[in-house]
């Protein structure tokens, strides 16, 4: 139950509806879901000082010179190129960013999967076991993830027979080894991209009930324009390995291997707001306390791989390393100021003012107990025999009329 409390829930339901184009005048409809998206705090709401409520912010846009209202229509884009500006219109803008009008995903090509086979059948069956996809595309590598992979699925309310024309074509796919190639805009006024779709089965478990429902993953790709150059600089020396100090880590990283599964890691921050919200709602005087998961279990890794961690050390670093001192912190440079208290700057003497000479009656008589300082607020009520300490001005304000009326 407080698994379910501490975790917000989403509705199982489309983030879109687009066209998928096979070929010219082939179309079917598929609805598009987000399997994995990142999940933040919830926005602050701005509310007013007074009655609590919702404020609504409202932007508007001046001329610098005359400081003159402007429409919507009155601001132009510009883009500089060969030393030249160009305006465009908001609807050129618009026009410009949108290369197709609608949304859709629309098959350029086909490339091939990479198919293990145990054995040779005269048709790979998607649903043998002997037939195994171990990874799916050949010339996508996890260091090219740009963004977080879509889901779709056939959508038989918008054009009939989309089912039966995307099942047929999921299935061809896998009996033929390939993932197609298409461009894919999920809505209106939003930049095209390159995307695969990798097929994916239907998997059930035990108990016959459905674990992943049969579709294709849409996996942006990246362009060529994505790809950087990752320059090493000069003063960073390569000093390269052994076969003693190689095998030292492998022994290392086998001895540190484990199965990764989705729910051992949450994040804290948002585990953080969530407790705290629950503890405002419940009135709680402290939020619950929760283990961060994100962090290496120190005592299992020495307990499990102590043996290789001194190995990998002995052959890799000095006798005499110590990992601690070899962190290098940056100095701290102090100022130093001249000794005497005249000849420091101004901005670093302070100068704090007293109550002495104040009227407070005066003060609350015409309302400008705000305007004084906390310095002065804090030794008046001190000197009245008012206990101050963790107060803010606005208790401290509040105390000075409370007590002056």
């Amino acid at each position: 139950m407080q698994e379910r409390v501490r975790k917000r829930a989403y509705k199982r339901r489309p983030n879109g509806h687009v066209e998928l184009e096979i070929a010219p005048d082939l179309k079917i409809s598929v609805e598009v879901y987000n399997l994995v998206r990142s999940l933040n705090k919830p926005t602050a709401v701005k509310l007013s000082k007074r009655t609590n409520e919702e404020v609504l912010a409202i932007t508007n846009t001046f001329t610098k010179e005359t400081g003159q209202l402007l429409m919507s229509d009155d601001v132009v884009k510009t883009q500089e190129y060969g030393g030249k500006k160009f305006a465009f219109s908001q609807a050129e803008a618009r026009e410009i960013k949108s290369i197709l009008k609608d949304p859709i995903i629309r098959i350029v090509g086909f490339t091939k999967l990479d198919t293990v086979v145990k054995q040779e059948p005269s048709e790979p069956d998607p649903a043998d076991p002997d037939t195994v996809i171990n990874k799916p595309l050949k010339h996508l590598k996890l260091q090219h993830h740009v963004a977080p992979a879509s889901f779709i699925y056939p959508d038989e309310k918008n054009i009939k027979g989309s089912t039966k024309l995307f099942k047929a074509l999921l299935s061809r796919c896998f009996v033929r080894g390939v993932a197609p190639i298409a461009w894919f805009m999920p809505r209106r006024n939003v930049n095209l991209r390159l995307v695969a779709l990798v097929p994916e089965t239907d998997d059930d478990d035990v108990g016959g009930n459905r674990l992943t429902p049969p579709g294709f993953h849409v996996v942006p790709l990246p362009y060529a324009d994505d790809f950087r150059n990752a320059e090493i600089s000069p003063e960073c020396e390569i000093v390269p390995s052994n076969d003693e100090q190689i095998e030292a880590a492998t022994a290392l990283i086998e001895k540190l291997k484990t199965e990764y599964s989705d729910d051992l890691f949450k994040n804290p921050s948002l585990q953080k707001h969530w407790r705290n919200i629950e503890a405002l709602a419940l009135e709680k005087e402290e939020a619950d306390e929760f283990i961060d998961t994100t962090l290496p279990d120190l005592k299992t890794i020495k307990k499990k791989a102590e043996k290789e961690i001194e190995a990998f050390k002995s052959v890799v670093f000095p006798v005499d390393y110590d990992g601690a001192k070899a962190i290098k912190k940056p100095a701290v440079v102090k100022r130093r100021f001249p000794s005497s208290e005249d000849e420091k700057p101004a901005a670093v003497r302070k100068v704090k003012k007293d109550a002495s000479g104040i009227d407070m009656d005066e003060q609350v008589k015409n309302g400008t107990v705000e305007k004084l300082t906390v310095d002065i607020l804090k030794s008046y009520l001190s000197s009245q025999g008012v206990k101050i300490s963790g107060l803010k001005k606005a208790d401290l304000v509040s105390k000075v009329y409370s007590l002056v009326e």
